[in-house]
């Protein structure tokens, strides 16, 4: 077993489960919305007269409407108008698309919405009756916005995690199984002495001319070699 490898694995899975339990575990935030509403107070809607709404300006977001309207005369309405060239007194001279909604000879309607909506817009009514009356209406914009990690944000982070995950097994099957000790140093050199570069000079046995070697610290050099006589005198003991 090697500790250090050991020590190095634990660390990064370790590193890892913590990371994934702070990004996943707890719950996750609900999403935040935010509402405004328009309010058009009750306004008067003559007989055999037209008119609009004040100017109804959304937030330039994609949310949720809800349009609700009450009168106390039956009226056409249509919903809804603006943006167009001002003919004076504020209203638009023609509306900016095909109203997306209207009432026929009616006191009341709701309509509701999906999307975008740029302004300003106008709720327009015509009273085409003898009786005149007045007109109120109510435009709510929901707009939710979610929360969490993003697309390319969590996908990084899990490839993170894999990463440090793979890393960590690496290290401690490593850590464990890999036994301790196995790699050696090469053997220790031992300088020559007088009796060698006579033993050379003479014409010494084989191998003598090769560097003396001690035995390593776990023993795994050759054992010391005994310098060879010269000529006419006998091997040292």
């Amino acid at each position: 077993m090697r500790p250090g490898l050991v020590v190095i694995g634990v660390a990064f899975l370790t590193l890892t489960v913590g990371t994934f339990a702070s990004l996943y575990l707890p719950a996750a935030p609900g999403p935040s919305t935010s509402v405004h509403t328009f309010t058009g107070l009750p306004e008067p809607a003559p007989a055999k007269a037209a008119g609009s709404s004040p100017a109804i300006d959304p937030v330039n977001a994609s949310a949720t409407f809800l349009l609700t309207w009450r009168s106390t005369v039956d009226l056409n309405v249509s919903w809804p108008w603006g943006a167009g060239p001002s003919c004076g007194g504020g209203l638009p001279c023609a509306p900016f698309l095909q109203p997306l909604a209207t009432w026929t000879n009616q006191s009341s309607g709701s309509w509701s919405f999906s999307g975008r909506l740029s302004g300003p817009l106008y709720l327009e009514w015509t009273n085409a009756g003898a009786s005149g009356g007045s007109i109120s209406f109510t435009l709510r914009q929901t707009i939710t916005s979610g929360s969490g990690l993003a697309g390319v944000g969590g996908l990084l982070v899990d490839a993170s995690l894999v990463i440090l995950a793979a890393i960590g097994a690496l290290a401690l099957f490593l850590g464990v199984f890999l036994r301790a000790g196995v790699y050696r140093g090469p053997p220790r050199l031992v300088s020559r002495g007088p009796e060698d570069a006579e033993a050379i000079a003479a014409g010494g046995t084989a191998g003598a001319t090769g560097p003396r070697t001690a035995p390593s610290s776990d023993g795994s050099g050759g054992p010391r070699r005994t310098p060879s006589a010269p000529p006419g005198k006998a091997p040292p003991s």
